[in-house]
């Protein structure tokens, strides 16, 4: 049976997790806390898989169709949606670490700084922070210029 968005909105928990169909593999899984997850079943050298393609109402029902398609049709080019799935998850957890590494900098109301690079963070206080200032003021002028 195809599932419609009312049927989804209609459908209340019970005490177990369970699954409603609406084909091809895709279903809906409906947590007891009323949470509900579209996933794609499939089967990859000849075990079955699971993918997850989002949380509903996130994802809507014909966004769910679609990603559903779009990754049997990767199975019947020979790759596992699940593999692509888990380099994007990790492209973008690298990404994120990347960007963490980024310099950044602040100053507090007594003008205190505050540089963080990644996860260390150090904190200098009001006078260490005019001595820095001093310092690159000096250093400034004499510095070549490019």
């Amino acid at each position: 049976m195809k599932l419609d968005t009312a049927s989804i909105l209609n459908l209340k928990p019970n005490i177990k997790p369970f699954k409603v169909f609406d084909g091809h593999g895709l279903y809906l899984y409906v947590s007891p806390n009323n949470t509900k997850f579209w996933r794609l079943k499939y089967r990859w050298l000849r075990k079955e898989n699971t993918l997850s393609l989002g949380a509903f109402p996130k994802v809507s029902l014909a966004e769910a169709r679609q990603l559903s398609e779009q990754a049997r049709s990767l199975l019947a080019k020979g790759i596992n949606p699940g593999e692509i799935a888990k380099q994007k998850k990790v492209a973008i957890e690298e990404e994120k670490d990347r960007q963490a590494e980024k310099i950044r900098f602040s100053l507090d109301n007594e003008w205190a700084l505050s540089i963080r690079l990644g996860n260390k963070i150090m904190n200098l206080t009001s006078d260490e922070t005019l001595d820095l200032w001093y310092f690159l003021e000096a250093i400034q002028h004499a510095i070549p210029r490019r």
